[in-house]
């Protein structure tokens, strides 16, 4: 049996939230020396940025939150006590994690903004379904 120690875990995860920040940090300062690139760090670390470390990072915490998630709901209905929005809480998770790495999102800003004619406070248009499912959910 794994055995997880919380503030063992916690430090670590804080260590590596620090690491990603001043490497991002760095690579603000690269940028504003006028060196955009540097051998492919830069990007590599850009938190404003998807689809390298940090993103992975993200995604990481977001799907063991989500294990985490579904192992309380699962402990809960073998008790017999509320565990349904401890699985809907997991899947919001994992679905949190599924865009964050794929970029759902930015996939559904040109189609949504066209089909809306959003602009401006919409230009995001992937707000509008997201929006939608949020409300739902807290319905």
């Amino acid at each position: 049996m794994l055995k997880l120690y919380p503030q063992k875990v916690t430090f670590i995860l804080s260590m590596i939230a620090l690491c990603l920040v001043i490497a991002n940090c760095l690579g603000l300062i690269a940028k504003a020396a006028g060196h955009d690139f540097l051998g492919g760090l830069v990007p590599l670390f850009d938190m404003d940025e998807e689809k390298n470390i940090p993103t992975f990072f993200s995604t990481f915490l977001a799907v063991i939150a989500s294990g985490l998630l579904f192992a309380i709901g699962m402990a809960r209905k073998q008790v017999e006590r509320p565990w349904r929005l401890w699985i809907g809480l997991s899947l919001v998770f994992l679905l949190v994690g599924m865009d964050d790495f794929v970029a759902i999102h930015e996939h559904l800003n040109r189609p949504i903004r066209s089909l809306f004619h959003a602009k401006d406070i919409f230009y995001f248009a992937w707000i509008i379904p997201y929006g939608l499912f949020v409300m739902v959910l807290a319905g």
